[in-house]
């Protein structure tokens, strides 16, 4: 059972014009716009929490880095047990 989410999040708008000041790229937000919580409150559209995902506007780019990550190793556990 998944809790869908895209309700709550309808008209978000990512924080990039904010970072366009900074020398390093900004790393888009993740969202897949496919978003349904686990029971442990995982996103299956990007693989983020659901803190991950409330908190990524607000997140350092090293932060964001290592939340992508997390979401890579996220991912290819769920990949690995389906098979």
């Amino acid at each position: 059972m998944c809790k869908k989410l895209l309700p709550l999040f309808h008209g978000y708008k990512d924080d990039f014009m904010e970072h366009l000041d900074t020398k390093e790229s900004p790393l888009v937000n993740p969202c897949q716009r496919n978003c349904c919580l686990d029971d442990n409150d995982l996103c299956m559209g990007c693989f983020r929490t659901l803190s991950e995902i409330l908190g990524w506007s607000k997140m350092s780019q090293s932060d964001r880095k290592k939340t992508l990550d997390l979401m890579k190793s996220r991912q290819g556990r769920v990949s690995g047990r389906s098979k």
